[in-house]
């Protein structure tokens, strides 16, 4: 999914290009790649955050579902994050000594990221 070009042929003359970054999206795919890498620190319990919009919000509490439908051990309550320094720059950042809990493990969700 990157850079499209869609030329409508109907006459109208309309022409539709999308260049440039675009938002993340939680696929399957995606989802399965965090739970694959977190397979190690199973044993760990699993703090998911986010900041951002209600997007990342939504996405977050996506991730959290899945993470505990895998059987991680995962903190009942997410936790919000107005701003941090220095600020994430990828959308989906796992950190392996939490923010909040050295001994938890974090994910930190910020669906206002572009990519690509």
């Amino acid at each position: 999914m990157g850079d499209s070009f869609n030329q409508n042929h109907s006459g109208s003359g309309h022409n539709f290009m999308n260049f440039g970054p675009r938002r993340p999206e939680l696929t399957s795919q995606v989802l399965d790649e965090i739970t694959a890498h977190m397979q190690p620190d199973r044993h760990r319990t699993i703090q998911v955050s986010w900041m951002g919009s209600g997007r990342s919000q939504e996405m977050a509490e996506r991730l959290k579902a899945h993470l505990v439908a895998q059987g991680f051990k995962v903190e009942p309550e997410m936790t919000y994050f107005g701003m941090l320094a220095p600020p994430p720059t990828v959308p989906i950042t796992l950190h392996s000594q939490g923010i909040t809990n050295q001994e938890n493990f974090e994910i930190l969700v910020n669906a206002d990221i572009l990519v690509g």
